[in-house]
């Protein structure tokens, strides 16, 4: 057997499991940014809508409508902190993401070519 069809098989197997990783990392920062803001935003509306019809004392009412508006204004600066955020990492990431994945076949092309530094 060459041993090149093992060594591309190791090899296969480990970036598939780098992927895996990756993606499974992309996807829990994706789900925190995204699940937070609104689940606060969801939140304050529930409790500005319950401030209405809950109570019978117009004091329990504001209390309630307060924590509502609170929420959810904090819902909306933690949705601005996300976009924020979000535009300053993810393209560096992305970047140097795409470099990690092309290393390898550029060092393939400066060997075929032999230009490469040795």
């Amino acid at each position: 057997i060459p041993i090149g069809v093992p060594l591309a098989g190791a090899f296969i197997g480990v970036c598939a499991a780098v992927l895996g990783v990756l993606a499974a990392v992309l996807l829990s920062v994706l789900a925190f940014v995204v699940v937070i803001p609104l689940c606060l935003l969801a939140a304050g509306i529930v409790l500005c809508g319950i401030s209405f019809v809950l109570w019978g004392a117009p004091a329990n009412a504001l209390v309630t409508l307060g924590c509502g508006l609170m929420l959810f204004a904090l819902g909306v600066l933690v949705s601005l902190l996300a976009i924020k955020l979000c535009t300053l990492f993810v393209p560096p990431v992305f970047r140097a993401f795409v470099a990690l994945l092309r290393w390898p076949f550029d060092k393939l092309r400066s060997r075929n070519q032999g230009g490469g530094v040795q």
